[in-house]
């Protein structure tokens, strides 16, 4: 028995020690994660783990998965979360994520891991020594409570608690062994980022003795962590990984070396070309290959060669033992000089720099010394520098003839440097042909001296040349002078802050970097050139050194010296040698400015030589004012007899041709071409006429480069115009009288200063891209403000939406456009009628909104209960409608008392009633549009009779007086205009009930038969004043009712004292308008067609499948809003239903939101109703049972094979996809609705749920409805309920006694309600109801929403609880996701939601036959 007991015991211990853990084991071990990460991740994490860098972690082994965090390289902790798995060969056990750069199975996810390991065992053993009841860190067990309870006495009950506490120490076990020794700090977090207590507790490790509550029992309490183990916040840990990103963290990696770039000069054999020619030198072929350091210091191959470098170019660097900025390096240098290596020879070691003539090369190697890249030749260092470039000048020195007769001259190519400090010149030089080139064409060279030049010596003694090129570096020359040009140039070249070089001949003006100071024992110099040799300097550069004796310096001055110096650019001479200044040809600009039409200008270009080159001009070059051009203009004109003038482009035997240098032409014009490159209306040079901007385009951009072309002249004839910005320019609107009622004249102009420029101008130039207009007075305006944009944008929309074409017009409707246009305009000039019929319904919209806005802003405080809140609103939007219009009492024959919300719906309706406009009234459904609608009707009775008893009173007084009146005021006299509702059959009976009750003096006519071949409709509503009748009987009797509104309100224009057409129907109330939504239909062509002073639309749910919809319902009550259809769909219905764009999208919607508000008036029961009882929507997601799951697998394999091929057309097609989207909908249901026989004996999941609710519904007083699309399927659920025994009552299209049985519910004679939703989705009122059921979702969201608003509306004083029943893993899960697009697009266009995507594309039907996800 004993031992039984102990044995016992044991179990019980054995069980609390993994029960009680608060440091669970996790289900890895430290193979496994060496096996996943590898060894050297294995070993960073155990150094992290080993320096206590964990902070916390917690363990849900619920799911499997670890969290924590874990110090970093950052101030913010790293997060780490680790999902484990069961173990099985050759997968994965494990997958972390950590917020830091390396993202997954990081060493912090080991650290953790190995954390977690080393406290679960310490914790393990700690517990098996000392077995307790720990239960829930820092909460007391149950049995300890007990026994504290059970006490009397103070003092055994202090004893108790103490024991009990100390029984129900979770860690004095633990902190006995060390357990708890881990330690780092995590600062504060905020308050707001606590996150949600953990069930499997949160663990803080805290090292010892760093904090007073280290050693507390309630550190581990997770209440009491909830403030410390919290998630880092999104602001904290985007900061985070902006300081922690390196982008390259292996550059400063101890185990990388240097890479150097090691030069080999190879030097040409004994078959050079012209090897045996007298004083010829060897050139060099300079190869370069890729070295690095080794670990002893010297330079070495080491594996590297041009082709490891080949796939990193453009690449990730860093899988080489470089530096990565070397290895970038050698990459790029070898994909710039790899295109030109010798495609038969191996480049794999070696590359040829001196063969490759991309101008890129110099760039990347100027970068070498900026990485710290050492160049080697032979494998050693040298002292290198790459120069800024040069250009290759022809150089002449005074060198003593030994004839005795003076100074001869010495002439060669040198690449030259030269910049102005002041009054003195700086050059720099050495000689080219002692430089060796690189690139054909050259694009630089290389100069060598010291060593270097030694060791190119002796490689061409070993090759057998007599003779070597001297070292360059060895001869450089450096000269200073005054020059007496210094003192004269230009404003432009003085202003700039780098020395200039002077003009040279043909070419532009250069501004070059300073003169370089060449550093002193340079052994290798790269030189690149400031732009690729010509022939004739690489001529000159072959020739080396030209002397010539003191004796021919006349000659060679004037036979040589003029075309030399228009080849070759020249140092400038040092003034000692006096040679003399050479006048060079010009291409010459002639300007000749229109003087009647200002800002036209006629451009002519031709060449100068002058017959005498050395002539001095009266005119310095280079000037720039505008006086000295004329004057150069009048003394050198270009038909002077000193000068030769000839066309632009030359021809064979041309007179004077002889003296033209090809040459320097071309030279020239490539100079000139690539300066008008930029601006292609005035790119070619030929004689041409340019007009306006172009004008200034030539005078303001194109000559200030043109004169920086030393060989280019510009002369102007006549005076250049001026050109002035205008900032003024400002937007002017006029709205003129149309020639009809809806229709306005649209004028648009913009005012700079004194001119008003047309808005067709403006237009035009935007269409065509242009960034400003230029006025006729010089005056120019920038079109690039935002607001030009915007009024293009409206403009734009306006034409489109006018068909008429011709003139811009403007609708009365199109209030919302006008609004836009007038917020752009600085004046506004309108007629009094437009302001009378559009600027007030404006100001009254403005009003209401204002009114919503401060009711929301007061909401958002939240002290007030939610009826003071309605009453609040209430009172603030009646006094903001006050301010905009006068305010209309509430008719008295109304007997009604209308809440706040509704009298502003009534002020809205008589509104557009007076002004005989239309709108939508689209207030939720449950919110009373019948009785403002009734409201409207009593306005317009008493309006009438006051008007007849006017007209009776006047015409007691005077009967011509009368007669005038009534030709004046013709509404007043004729008989009153009854009102037209027309509405569902179902909703017929309400309408006559509500007026009955609420406007008991109104005589209602309703029409519930045709009036073919019996009584006349005129004779049956003959004095009424409102006409009821259904969609049905105006389809059927359309020229009844179109016939008799012709004889309706015929009244006198003021201005014409004309009779005006008869208005028709006092007002057309389309009540569920939704029902008049299909354009093709019949009823909606007679609607539009119908005459009446004012259209209403009366419906919840303006937008139910797409916008198209919308626009039905617009050309219905406002005809004039959106005159096309095409239109409308092109700006609005396609682009904001396409969801390619969701950004374009959301400003669509909201343009088209901003258009239509002023005609549409809507509230939402949140908003005015407040006082509603809760409304309680809940999904129920049912499983289908096996056998009828396996019959929906199979029916949705072989409709999924016949859909997906008839997406390709879905159009043509989608009569066929529908019938299997509802196909799969009914056997979702219930499989016998498909086949009644087969399926007789497979259960409803959705059937049996009602069924099984309703009872306990019943017994608590419920009453309920239950709606669905499939009449079979409310069929089985009656008689099913037959069977059980529960009451109920059936609706659908087929019920004839249609008012008895809604009377039977609301009367109570039976608690459930089984409706159509087609059928009874609208217009009943049964707030008798507190509970709904539907019972199949349908993709159309607002015929649910008017289904359950049947019972959520103004009288319900029951909280309303909605159970949407959905067939798990069935087309109801994708039916309600799509729901939620289309619940989006309503929100978006009438509400003030965000915008998604609603339209039934082919997409969304595959998605709808998606297999179902596995549960």
């Amino acid at each position: 028995m004993t031992g039984d007991k102990a044995q016992t015991r044991t179990i019980r211990d054995n069980e609390l020690v993994s029960a009680n853990n608060p440091f669970p084991e996790i289900p890895v071990t430290v193979p496994q994660i060496i096996r996943q990460v590898g060894h050297r991740t294995y070993q960073r994490g155990v150094a992290y783990q080993r320096n206590r860098e964990v902070i916390r972690y917690s363990y849900d082994e619920d799911n499997s998965t670890l969290t924590g965090l874990v110090n970093g390289s950052t101030i913010i902790p790293y997060e780490v979360t680790i999902r484990f798995f069961p173990a099985v060969s050759g997968s994965a056990t494990f997958t972390a994520r950590c917020t830091c750069p390396v993202l997954t199975d990081c060493k912090h996810a080991v650290a953790l891991m190995l954390t977690a390991l080393d406290r679960a065992s310490v914790a393990k053993k700690a517990l098996s020594e000392h077995p307790g009841p720990v239960g829930v860190p820092s909460a007391p067990s149950a049995a300890a409570k007990g026994a504290a309870e059970a006490k009397g006495s103070a003092g055994s009950k202090s004893a108790d608690v103490a024991e009990a506490k100390k029984s129900a120490d979770p860690l004095a076990a633990l902190r006995a062994s060390g357990a708890l020794t881990t330690a780092a700090n995590l600062p504060a977090p905020d308050a707001e980022t606590v996150e949600p207590e953990n069930p499997q507790g949160s663990f803080a490790l805290n090292e010892l003795g760093s904090s007073p509550t280290a050693l507390d029992p309630t550190a581990l309490d997770p209440t009491a962590l909830d403030g410390a183990a919290s998630k880092i916040s999104a602001w904290r840990r985007d900061l985070s990984s902006v300081l922690s990103a390196r982008q390259d963290l292996a550059g400063i990696d101890s185990m990388r070396v240097s890479g150097a770039l090691d030069f080999s000069l190879s030097v040409s054999g004994s078959y050079a070309r012209g090897r045996n020619m007298p004083g010829a030198t060897p050139s060099i072929n300079l190869l370069a290959r890729p070295l690095m350091a080794s670990k002893t210091g010297r330079w070495i191959k080491g594996g590297l060669s041009w082709e490891t470098f080949a796939s990193s170019v453009g690449g990730p660097v860093g899988r080489h033992e470089i530096y990565p900025e070397h290895e970038r390096f050698f990459a790029e240098l070898y994909s710039i000089a790899r295109p030109w290596q010798n495609m038969y020879s191996s480049h794999r070691d070696w590359i040829s720099i001196s063969a490759s003539a991309s101008t890129l090369l110099w760039d990347v190697l100027a970068r070498a010394e900026d990485i710290g890249l050492p160049l080697l030749i032979n494998g050693r260092e040298v002292n290198y520098a790459v120069l800024s470039p040069a250009q290759v000048r022809l150089h002449a020195t005074a060198a003593e003839d030994t004839s005795g007769e003076g100074a001869g001259l010495q002439l060669q190519a040198a690449l030259s440097w030269e910049g102005r400090e002041g009054e003195l010149l700086r050059q720099l030089w050495m000689p080219a042909a002692h430089c060796h080139p690189i690139g054909t064409p050259r694009t630089g060279f290389f100069a060598l001296g010291g060593l270097a030049q030694q060791e190119y010596e002796q490689a061409a003694k070993a090759v057998h040349w007599k003779t070597a090129r001297p070292g360059a570096l060895d001869e450089v020359g450096r000269e200073s002078f005054v020059h007496k040009d210094a003192l004269k140039a230009p404003a432009e070249e003085a202003e700039n802050s780098a020395p200039t070089i002077a003009p040279v001949q043909g070419e532009r003006v250069r501004y070059s970097p300073a003169v370089p100071e060449l550093p002193e024992g340079v052994e290798l110099a790269l030189i690149p050139l400031v732009e690729p040799l010509d022939a004739a300097s690489e001529s000159l550069i072959s020739a080396g050194t030209v002397h010539i004796p003191a004796a021919e310096r006349a000659t060679f001055q004037k036979e040589y010296l003029p075309a030399l110096s228009r080849s070759i650019p020249s140092l400038t001479p040092d003034p000692a040698l006096a040679l003399p200044r050479v006048k060079p040809p010009h291409l010459v600009l002639d300007i000749s400015f229109d003087e009647q039409v200002r800002h036209d200008a006629q451009l002519s270009w031709h060449w100068e030589y002058p017959l005498n080159p050395f002539a001095e001009d009266s005119v310095e070059e280079g000037s720039t004012d505008e006086t000295s051009a004329k004057e150069a203009s009048a003394q050198n004109p270009a038909t002077g007899s000193d000068v030769y003038s000839l066309p632009v482009f030359g021809y064979p035997g041309e007179e004077g041709g002889e003296v033209r240098d090809e040459r320097f032409e071309a030279r020239v014009l490539r100079s000139v071409r690539a300066i008008l490159a930029a601006h292609p209306a005035l790119s070619g040079l030929e004689e041409r006429r340019i007009e306006g901007w172009e004008t200034r385009e030539l005078l303001s951009a194109i000559l200030p480069k043109l004169r920086r072309v030393s060989a280019v002249q510009v002369r102007f004839n006549g005076t250049p115009p001026q050109f002035v910005e205008a900032t003024d320019a400002l937007i002017e609107i006029t709205v003129s009288e149309g020639n009809s009622r809806d229709w306005f004249g649209l004028g648009i102009a913009v005012k700079v200063n004194n001119w008003t420029v047309p808005f067709a101008q403006i237009f035009e130039a935007l269409d065509r891209g242009a960034d400003r207009i230029l006025l006729g007075n010089g005056t120019y305006f920038s079109l690039r403000r935002p607001e030009f944009k915007t009024l293009r944008t409206l403009i734009a929309e306006a034409r489109e939406l006018d068909d008429a074409g011709g003139e811009l017009r403007i609708n009365r409707h199109q209030a919302g456009l006008f609004s836009e246009l007038e917020s752009l305009a600085a004046s506004v000039h309108t007629t009094a009628r437009w302001d009378a019929q559009v600027r007030s319904l404006l100001e009254l919209v403005e009003g209401l909104e204002d009114a919503e806005e401060s009711t929301e802003k007061g909401t958002e405080k939240g002290t007030e209960k939610a009826s003071d809140k309605g009453a609040k609103r209430s009172s603030a939007s009646q006094k903001a409608s006050r301010r905009v219009i006068a305010q209309r009492p509430v008719p008295t024959g109304l007997q009604a008392t209308l809440r706040p919300y509704q009298v502003e719906g009534f002020q809205w309706l008589s509104f557009l009633y007076e002004q005989r406009l239309g709108g939508i009234l689209a207030d939720d459904m449950g919110l009373g549009k019948t009785v403002q609608a009734l409201a409207l009707l009593a306005h317009a009775i008493e309006e009438h009779r006051a008007a007849s008893e006017r007209a009776a009173s006047e015409h007691a007084v005077s009967e011509r007086t009368a007669s005038e009146h009534a030709a004046g005021r013709g509404e007043s006299v004729e008989p009153f205009a009854p009102f037209l509702v027309v509405a569902p059959t179902s909703v017929i009976t309400n309408w006559a009930a509500e007026a009955e009750r609420f406007l008991p003096e109104a005589k209602v006519v309703t029409i519930t038969e045709t009036t073919a071949g019996k009584t006349p409709l005129a004779e049956r509503i003959a004095g009424a004043h409102l006409v009821l009748t259904s969609y049905t009987l105006l389809r059927m009797d359309e020229d009844a009712y179109t016939g008799y509104a012709r004889t309706l309100g015929r009244t006198v224009d003021e201005s014409t004292g004309e009779l005006s057409a008869p208005e028709g129907w006092g007002a057309l109330l389309l009540d569920e308008a939704q029902f008049v939504k299909n354009t093709g239909t019949r009823a909606w062509s007679i609607a539009r067609a119908m005459p009446a002073r004012a259209k209403i639309a009366m419906t919840g749910t303006p937008i139910e499948n797409n916008l198209m919809e919308l626009w039905a319902l617009l050309a219905i009550v406002a005809d004039g809003l959106f005159p096309s259809a095409r239109a409308f769909r092109d700006l609005y219905a396609r682009p904001a239903e396409s969801g390619e764009d969701p950004a374009h999208a959301a400003a669509t919607a909201a343009r088209l939101r901003r258009r239509i508000r002023p005609l549409m008036l809507r509230r939402t029961k949140e908003l005015v109703a407040a006082e509603l009882p809760a409304k309680n929507d809940t999904r129920v997601n049912l499983p289908l049972a096996p056998g009828h799951r396996r019959i929906y697998d199979t029916h949705l394999q072989r409709e999924r094979q016949k859909v997906l091929g008839l997406l390709e057309d879905m159009d043509k097609n989608r009569f066929t996809i529908f019938q299997s989207l509802t196909l799969l909908r009914r056997l979702a249901l219930d499989a016998a609705l498909i086949d009644p026989e087969a399926y007789a004996g497979v259960s409803s999941v959705k059937r049996d749920y009602l069924v099984q609710q309703l009872p306990g519904l019943l017994e608590k007083g419920h009453r309920v409805l239950v709606f669905s699309q499939f009449t079979g399927y409310l069929k089985s659920i009656s008689a099913r309920l037959a069977e059980e025994g529960i009451g109920h009552l059936y609706l659908d299209g087929s019920t004839r006694n249609r008012a008895e049985v809604i009377e039977a519910f609301t009367s109570g004679q039976e608690p459930v309600f089984l409706i159509s939703l087609k059928a009874g989705g609208f217009g009943l009122n049964l707030t008798e109801a507190d509970h709904v059921f539907i019972m199949d979702p349908w993709w159309n969201p607002a015929a649910e929403q008017q289904a359950v608003d049947r019972i959520h509306r103004i009288g319900q004083d029951k909280e309303v609880h909605v159970y949407r029943l959905v067939a798990e893993g069935t087309i109801e899960e994708k039916v309600m996701q799509l729901k939620e697009s289309k619940a989006a697009l309503f929100d978006a266009v009438v509400g003030e939601g965000e915008f998604a995507s609603a339209a039934v594309t082919a997409e969304d039907v595959r998605e709808l036959f998606a297999p179902a996800v596995e549960r």
